[in-house]
């Protein structure tokens, strides 16, 4: 059964703080500098939402509110204060603690903590991948309680022999989390990266492009759940607002400037003077002058009606720039990028023999 996330949380130590298995965590109450757990829950739920669905097996587990929680927040935290805020000693889950602890202590998640601290995306990524691996090595709960139960034994008097076995099934078990956490933070980081700069790759391909089509094409591009469900499809998505980048530049190098700041009249540009009508869509702007003749009876009317269907009404002028606006055809423009590689895969094996 999938577990709800909880959605409020008084305060560290409260009965709802334990009960929501909060206590369990690896950070003191530091890590929260000052804010409410509950500003950070939607963050986390997210991180179990995601952990759930990416998981590819049968049997999906969701991760506990604590895992979720210490794994968003130690990405999300500034180091200094991720390393300053675990605990010492952690009796409900002391298993959970190594884990963490040696998460923090790697060398490549001090690096990758540099780019996630403050990134709500960034650490949501970077967690939902972490926890991913740790899953998918082993069941943390099933292993826990049987490292819980080890370690007790070995608080009591037994043989030698007894305990020797124990600990090294311990050792067996850290090992085997050991090896976990590292690839998890491995993963973290090719993720936290690639997002990253498929981000910012983006943003400065359609800060360079006109209209609101490529803004929209940008909230679909940048989606945590677009980059994580479908990874392949966001790299096309990526490379096609790149590339398109790259095209638009060109074409405004050989465009004329006359042509790019032309104006041209019509229906919808600004007030620039009076003209003819063009269209019965300008009535609208037909002058009063001209709309005066309806108050002058059925003769005034009678010939507003002639102008009118003459287009002979007098009304507002408006004009309106010409601008280059880009339209992306999304099998079009993949087929294209597709056959510029292959060409240039070819010239360079051309240029070899």
């Amino acid at each position: 059964m999938e577990k709800k996330p909880v959605e409020i949380i008084v305060k560290p130590g409260g009965e709802s703080y334990i009960r929501s298995g909060l206590a369990k965590s690896a950070f003191k109450e530091s890590i929260y500098q000052g804010f409410s757990v509950s500003y950070y829950i939607p963050h986390i739920s997210e991180v179990q939402k995601l952990v759930r669905e990416l998981q590819l097996w049968k049997r999906k587990i969701s991760p506990h509110l604590y895992q979720a929680h210490d794994s968003f927040l130690m990405f999300y935290k500034p180091y200094h204060l991720v390393y300053s805020s675990l605990k010492k000693s952690n009796k409900l889950s002391p298993l959970w603690l190594k884990i963490i602890t040696q998460a923090v202590n790697d060398e490549k998640f001090y690096d990758l903590n540099k780019i996630t601290q403050t990134s709500t995306e960034l650490s949501i990524i970077s967690a939902t991948r972490f926890l991913l691996r740790l899953i998918k090595e082993a069941d943390i709960d099933e292993i826990q309680r049987k490292y819980d139960q080890m370690q007790k034994i070995l608080q009591q008097h037994i043989p030698d022999e007894e305990r020797n076995k124990i600990e090294n099934e311990l050792k067996d078990i850290e090992r085997l989390f050991t090896t976990a956490v590292k690839t998890g933070i491995e993963e973290a980081v090719k993720s936290a990266q690639e997002y990253k700069e498929g981000r910012e790759a983006v943003e400065t391909a359609v800060s360079s492009l006109l209209g609101s089509g490529g803004l929209g094409y940008t909230k679909e591009a940048l989606s945590i759940w677009s980059f994580l469900r479908h990874p392949d499809m966001f790299r096309k998505k990526v490379n096609i607002l790149r590339h398109a980048k790259i095209f638009f530049n060109r074409f405004m190098t050989i465009t004329p400037s006359s042509a790019v700041h032309q104006h041209v009249e019509n229906i919808y540009g600004g007030v620039n003077g009076a003209s003819r009508m063009i269209s019965e869509r300008q009535l609208p702007d037909v002058l009063p002058s001209e709309m005066a003749m309806t108050q002058l009876g059925d003769v005034g009317r009678a010939l507003f009606a002639v102008k009118l269907v003459q287009r002979q009404l007098a009304v507002y002028k408006r004009l309106a720039s010409i601008k280059p606006v880009v339209f992306l055809d999304q099998a079009l423009w993949l087929r294209t990028i597709q056959d510029l590689k292959t060409s240039q895969r070819s010239l360079w094996r051309q240029a070899w023999h």
